[in-house]
């Protein structure tokens, strides 16, 4: 049996560790929106930051929209916001060795959110890292399993969709599409699309299985016969984020998704 392990959308790269040893895949998958997201945690201003913007700037409160505006648009300048992405940055990285050395492979594709940041998306040192391929545009085969790579742009212009799918004939799509793009892709009847970007969880569309990994923490796993090449098992991971313990302000309440995760809903599918 082949396990394949699928994430996305990362708030923070804090539980992959303990995921790839608990699960022990042979091929990690990212599915874009790895370096930055909008729900990446480096977004979000830690209260001793938001504390000093209001004392610097003798704003009233946080729960005054102008207020938080001005907070938020303050912290994006900040050295705290340049240290902060940066650092998240770093974490990917350090995931992608992790997963190099704990999975037979790495997959790679880009989402819409990755190049946000020039140079934060490096092609050359994701494909520096050993058993890591970057796979947008690609064709990639594992033990006779054929995966194809589509990239937030591949998916986004028809004409280059379609010309890729049309002439690789996969088994197993990993995508970062809009959700306007789902009824292209099932056209040609893959055996199944992973994807990040939008929606949690397996799927149909056209009667092709989808399986979308949500944002990491949450994750997805799939077992694949080895001889057959048939689909056995789906389970999917949907990481349900605790609240601080503490109020920001009234109205505004702190989540640190990153970091905190209160429980892990699963939902398995089996198939004959």
């Amino acid at each position: 049996m082949i396990s394949l392990l699928a994430v996305s959308d990362a708030r923070s790269w804090f539980f992959l560790k303990d995921i790839i040893e608990k699960e022990k895949p042979d091929i990690t998958i990212f599915c874009g929106d790895i370096v930055d997201d909008g729900v990446a945690k480096f977004w979000q201003p830690s209260w001793e930051i938001i504390q000093k913007i209001i004392k610097e700037n003798k704003l009233k409160s946080y729960s005054i929209l102008s207020d938080y505006d001005l907070i938020h648009e303050k912290y994006f300048k900040s050295k705290e916001f340049v240290k902060a992405r940066r650092a998240h940055v770093k974490e990917l990285y350090d995931a992608l060795e992790l997963a190099s050395k704990k999975s037979k492979q790495v997959l790679v594709i880009k989402g819409n959110h990755d190049d946000e940041f020039s140079g934060a998306y490096n092609l050359r040192k994701i494909e520096h890292i050993k058993n890591c391929s970057e796979i947008s545009g690609k064709l990639f085969s594992f033990k006779g399993i054929r995966f194809l790579g589509l990239s937030y742009k591949n998916c986004h212009y028809l004409t280059e969709l379609r010309s890729l799918l049309g002439t690789s004939k996969p088994h197993i799509i990993i995508s970062h599409p809009e959700k306007n793009r789902w009824k292209d892709i099932a056209e040609y009847g893959p055996d199944l699309v992973i994807h990040g970007h939008h929606s949690f969880g397996f799927h149909k569309v056209g009667g092709v299985n989808f399986l979308g990994t949500g944002c990491f923490p949450s994750y997805s796993i799939v077992k694949i016969d080895e001889k057959s090449k048939l689909i056995k098992e789906i389970k999917h991971f949907r990481a349900i984020p605790a609240k601080e313990k503490h109020n920001i302000s009234k109205g505004f309440v702190a989540f640190n998704s990153a970091t905190i995760v209160e429980k892990w809903i699963l939902r398995t599918v089996k198939f004959d």
